[in-house]
């Protein structure tokens, strides 16, 4: 993203002090002090409302991977008592992206010209109704059911490129890593939350009270999103003035929406390498999703209260791997120390190689697997792929800022296809042969895709805005494409001139 020019931002403070000459001293005094981080020369701005709203998307992606995980445990229970067989099992687990995909590229777009505040609600709120009715469809029908997880899938198929859209605003270049972290790992925070505690309610109270519960504080969730959030930061009722000024100088995402450039980006390497790369680690990360608690089930033997604490225990590393990541990421990328190509390329290699070794080793284990050395390798794969977050997770932003929404939309359909894919494979490998030979099967497809997703965004990734992100932004006057020298070095850390 090109930076704002210094005489610009000087323009704009020339335009503050002649207005706060008739505040009353008390609010200019304030403005001051809120000012202050800006006016030393480097742009900084301590705590403020973007980390309250980095926070409560957060715990958005909580809702809606809890709304969607917790059939992978409760789908052992749901078995026995309708009597599905493998392959309908696969179906149940699988309808869910039918719909999920449907609305990827729709929704990132509509987020870009719409505002994604309304997108991204809407999308959870409608996940969370459907999950209520999810009970009833089932003891209706297996049929039913399908519609109706197909249903769930449409309302969260918005979320992800809604909020790439949203935190193009919202996340200062310096803080990208980082807040992309903390709202994204909401979604793993969901998954390690959901596990046990679906298995502890389906025990207690019966497997249909896991979607009422879950529900219930769904919708609570949506009346918050929609008090406390907006679409960007100028228009946040919560926000202070000078965290406005520190994120209207640190960020040059258009105010207005440009037609997105699909000849351009269909062209582009990058995109091609995050698309791979996104694919590959999905491809994974839903093999394990999905499979792992009928692995413990069927091959550890562990019960259900024990497959769910287990189940869950790889995406709490994993929750403060990326957590820690982020901030790494961050600072290696601040302090000069990496460009954010190399950064990227870094942790994205990370989190997709390292996995591949430990379920390799795992597929090698031995024909009787030990559970402890299972679970130990479990927890090393699916803890490093946290890594991912902060490369190729976030590299959408990087590379087209005013298209981040669109382009999670491209990749997030062609990766959550692999939601369907993933568990079909291993329903076609695993269906009637419980055994560690066919379990070996799924686990080196799995790593041997990791590798190829790591070599490809190694290849061909970057973390420089691209040519097509640079378009005119009619607000603030600009004429014609931005200059090539006003391209933004990936190695610039942002400062006022």
């Amino acid at each position: 993203m090109p930076e704002p020019r210094g005489e610009h931002v000087v323009e704009e403070r020339q335009q503050d002090e002649v207005a706060e000459q008739h505040q009353p001293h008390e609010e200019r005094q304030q403005h001051d002090v809120e000012r202050q981080p800006q006016q030393q020369g480097h742009l900084s701005y301590g705590i403020g409302f973007r980390h309250a709203f980095a926070a409560i998307g957060s715990f958005g992606f909580v809702i809606v991977y809890a709304l969607r995980v917790c059939l992978s445990v409760t789908v052992v229970i749901m078995a026995n008592e309708f009597d599905w067989d493998e392959k309908r099992q696969g179906i149940v687990l699988s309808s869910f992206f039918f719909g999920y995909l449907a609305l990827q590229i729709p929704g990132g777009n509509l987020a870009e010209r719409r505002g994604g505040r309304f997108v991204f609600g809407l999308g959870v709120l409608f996940t969370c109704v459907f999950t209520l009715l999810t009970p009833i469809a089932a003891k209706l029908d297996f049929y039913a059911l399908i519609v109706v997880r197909i249903m769930t899938g449409l309302g969260e198929g918005v979320t992800f490129p809604a909020m790439h859209a949203m935190l193009s605003h919202w996340a200062p270049k310096d803080e990208r890593s980082r807040l992309g972290c903390v709202v994204y790992t909401g979604a793993t925070l969901g998954t390690v939350s959901a596990l046990p505690l679906t298995a502890v309610i389906a025990n207690a109270w019966g497997w249909e009270v896991v979607f009422y519960a879950f529900g219930g504080v769904g919708l609570a969730w949506c009346v918050l999103w929609f008090v406390f959030v907006d679409d960007a930061p100028e228009t946040s009722r919560w926000m202070s003035r000078g965290e406005k000024d520190y994120l209207r100088a640190t960020n040059s995402t258009l105010s207005h929406s440009p037609a997105v450039p699909y000849q351009k980006i269909f062209t582009c390497k990058a995109f091609y390498a995050i698309l791979v790369a996104h694919m590959a680690n999905n491809y994974g990360f839903y093999t394990l999703l999905t499979e792992l608690p009928t692995y413990m089930d069927k091959i550890l033997h562990f019960s259900l209260t024990k497959n769910g604490t287990l189940s869950a225990l790889p995406y709490l590393l994993s929750f403060f791997v990326s957590l820690i990541g982020g901030w790494t990421a961050d600072g290696l990328i601040t302090r000069d120390c990496l460009s954010t190509t190399v950064v990227r390329k870094l942790f994205t290699t990370l989190g997709l190689s390292i996995p591949a070794v430990a379920l390799t080793i795992l597929a090698f284990s031995s024909a009787k697997p030990d559970p402890t050395v299972a679970v130990a390798l479990l927890c090393v794969a699916v803890g490093s792929n946290g890594c991912q977050m902060v490369g190729v997770g976030v590299n959408h932003i990087d590379v087209a800022a005013n298209f981040a929404g669109s382009l999670m939309g491209f990749t997030n359909t062609a990766a959550n296809a692999m939601g369907i894919v993933a568990p079909y494979v291993v329903g076609q490998i695993i269906n009637d042969h419980e055994d560690v030979g066919h379990w070996r099967v799924v686990f080196l497809i799995a790593a041997a895709i990791y590798v190829i997703g790591n070599v490809v965004f190694v290849a061909f990734g970057s973390g420089k805005e691209q040519e097509f992100n640079r378009v005119v932004d009619r607000d603030e006057d600009r004429e014609g494409l931005i200059a090539d020298d006003e391209l933004l070095d990936d190695t610039n850390v942002p400062q006022i001139a």
